[in-house]
C-alpha cells in the first residue's frame, strides 16, 4: 500500500511539474508572441489586447493548474496520512497478534504445567496406592503367619496333651497290669499255701476219718476247693472293668467333632464292649479298631466311631490307645 501511494504520489507530482512547465512554455510563447506583435504591431492594440487576454487566460490557467497541483499535493498528503494510519494499523495488529501469540505461548506453558502436576498428582496416588497394598499385603502375612503359628501351637498344644493322655492311658494300663500280675501271683501263693495247709492237716489227722476205698478225704476236698477258688480268683483278674454306673452324668454333648478331621487318634479295644448301657453309646469286639475324637472325660467315657461307622460313647478303661 505504501509504494501504490508513493506512485500515485510521483504521477501526480510529474502531473502537476508538466501542467506548468506547458504553462510556462505557453506563457513564454505568448510573452514572446506579444512582444513580437507589440514590436511589429505597436499600433494594433487589438492584438495586444488579444495578446494580453491570452496572457490572461494562460496566467489563469496557470492559476487553474497550481490549484489542481495543490489539490493532488493534498490528494497525496491525504493518501500520505492514511498510509500512514493503515501502516499503524497494521502495526498495532502485528502488535496484538505478538500478544496473542504470547499469550497462547503462555496458555501452553501454563497446561503443560497443569499437565506435569496431574501426572505428579497421579504418580504420588500410584504409589501411595502401591503403598497401601504394600502394607495390606504384609498386614495379610503378618496374620497369616500369626493364625498358622497359633494352629501350629494348638497343634502342638492338642499333640502334647494327646501324648499326655496316652502317656497316662499307658502308665495306668500298666500299673493295671502290674496290680493283676501282682493279684494272680498272690492268689497263686495263696492257693499253694492253702494246700499246703490241707496237706498238713490231712497228715495230722488219723486214718480213721478217711473215707470210703477209692474216695477223697476232707483234707484233699478242701485242699483242692481252695485251689479251684485261687484259680477262679486269679482267671477273674483278666475280666473286663465293669462300665461307669448308670448314675453318673450323662456323656457330654455332640460338638460335631466327628463331622471334620479332628480325630485324636486311634484306639485298639482290650475288651469287646456291647452297647445299650446308654442312649448314645457304640459296640465294638475285642481287637477292633476305634476312631478317638474325645479322650475320657471326668466320669471315664471316651467318644468315637466303631468299624461300623457308628458315632458315640464308650467306656475309656475298655480300650487303649496307640
Amino acid at each position: 500500500m505504501t509504494q501504490a501511494l508513493n506512485d500515485a504520489r510521483s504521477q501526480a507530482q510529474n502531473a502537476a511539474l508538466n501542467i506548468t512547465r506547458d504553462s510556462e512554455a505557453k506563457l513564454k510563447a505568448v510573452s514572446a508572441e506579444l512582444a513580437s506583435e507589440r514590436q511589429a504591431h505597436a499600433s494594433e492594440k487589438s492584438r495586444a489586447d488579444a495578446a494580453e487576454k491570452r496572457a490572461a487566460d494562460a496566467e489563469s490557467r496557470i492559476r487553474d493548474a497550481t490549484h489542481r497541483a495543490e489539490v493532488a499535493e493534498g490528494k497525496l498528503n491525504e493518501a500520505q496520512d492514511q498510509a500512514a494510519a493503515a501502516d499503524a494499523k497494521t502495526q498495532a495488529a502485528t502488535l496484538q497478534i505478538q500478544v496473542v501469540q504470547a499469550q497462547s505461548r503462555a496458555a501452553e506453558a501454563e497446561k503443560a504445567k497443569l499437565h506435569a502436576e496431574l501426572a505428579a498428582i497421579k504418580a504420588d496416588s500410584e504409589a501411595r496406592n502401591l503403598q497401601a497394598a504394600a502394607q495390606a499385603a504384609a498386614a495379610q502375612a503378618d496374620i497369616q503367619q500369626k493364625a498358622l503359628a497359633a494352629k501350629t501351637a494348638s497343634d502342638r498344644a492338642a499333640a502334647a496333651e494327646a501324648k499326655a493322655r496316652d502317656d497316662a492311658q499307658k502308665k495306668a494300663d500298666k500299673a493295671a497290669a502290674d496290680k493283676a500280675a501282682a493279684d494272680k501271683a498272690a492268689a497263686e501263693a495263696a492257693a499253694k499255701k492253702a494246700q499246703q495247709e490241707a496237706a498238713a492237716k490231712a497228715a495230722a489227722q488219723p486214718k480213721a476219718a478217711a473215707g470210703p476205698p477209692g474216695g477223697m478225704n476232707i483234707a484233699q476236698a478242701l485242699a483242692n476247693r481252695a485251689s479251684i477258688a485261687a484259680a477262679k480268683k486269679a482267671e477273674n483278674i483278666d475280666m473286663p472293668p465293669p462300665p461307669p454306673p448308670d448314675d453318673l452324668p450323662p456323656p457330654p454333648p455332640d460338638t460335631g467333632a466327628s463331622s471334620g478331621p479332628k480325630a485324636l487318634g486311634i484306639a485298639a479295644a482290650v475288651y469287646a464292649y456291647k452297647g445299650g448301657h446308654r442312649p448314645d453309646d457304640i459296640s465294638f469286639a475285642q481287637g477292633e479298631e476305634i476312631t478317638v475324637f474325645t479322650l475320657a472325660d471326668a466320669q471315664g467315657w471316651m467318644r468315637g466311631t466303631n468299624k461300623a461307622g457308628k458315632t458315640g460313647f464308650f467306656p475309656g478303661s475298655y480300650v487303649k490307645m496307640k
